[in-house]
């Protein structure tokens, strides 16, 4: 895996901003689609959208199902600025719509993996989470907390470094974020890195961190 702040070839659009200029904007704003016909038939389903606001490809790379639940819709790879849409049912009595789906993210000759979770009930909003772990851990983490649960996120523990309009070089991190609700979104960011993350990777709110990046 690559040191601290490897150079990768990309242009950050507004280096003070935590997106990646006006594609980002309309990506984060984009609306999600309908969820199916066939879907809602279903006593127990969660749908769930990622956008990608990175200039990275991410890889599906593997998914864990809770017991009796499938997909209906897959997950898939996602391009540069672009959102992909996946879901799942579960019909067995008593048992959660929840899972957990791996993805890699291609930054230049590195990568970084991260996992989401979900997990819902009939007639209860789903729970979503994320994680640097594995797709079973993100679906015990979502299933693990209350009903009250709202929104997720974890920081990578590395920097990355990129170049800003006039050249000058701007090392950033990545953020997965994940909001519940009647439909699941999960969001990955390139985040301008104002402190430098050490250590695992790890969640928002307990990654130690360090001045003077």
């Amino acid at each position: 895996m690559a040191s601290l702040a490897q150079t990768v070839p990309c242009v950050l659009e507004e280096a003070d901003q935590l997106m990646l200029g006006e594609q980002g904007r309309k990506l984060r704003e984009a609306s999600l689609p309908d969820i199916p016909d066939e879907l809602s038939r279903h006593s127990c389903r969660v749908q769930a959208s990622l956008k990608n606001i990175t200039h990275f490809r991410v890889e599906y790379l593997d998914s864990y199902l809770h017991n009796g639940t499938q997909h209906y819709q897959e997950p898939k790879d996602i391009a540069s600025l672009g959102q992909m849409t996946f879901s799942s049912s579960n019909d067995s009595e008593g048992e959660s719509c929840g899972g957990g789906a791996q993805f890699r993210i291609h930054i230049a000759g590195d990568y970084l993996d991260f996992s989401v979770g979900w997990a819902g009930r009939a007639q209860v909003l789903p729970k979503a989470t994320v994680t640097f772990d594995s797709p079973k851990s993100a679906y015990h983490d979502a299933a693990s907390v209350d009903e009250s649960w709202c929104r997720d996120w974890a920081t990578s523990a590395r920097a990355w470094e990129a170049k800003d309009g006039d050249g000058k070089p701007v090392p950033f991190t990545i953020d997965v974020s994940a909001e519940s609700g009647p439909q699941v979104v999960y969001t990955i960011e390139q985040v301008v890195a104002k402190e430098k993350p050490v250590g695992d990777e790890g969640g928002g709110r307990d990654s130690a961190l360090i001045l003077g990046l």
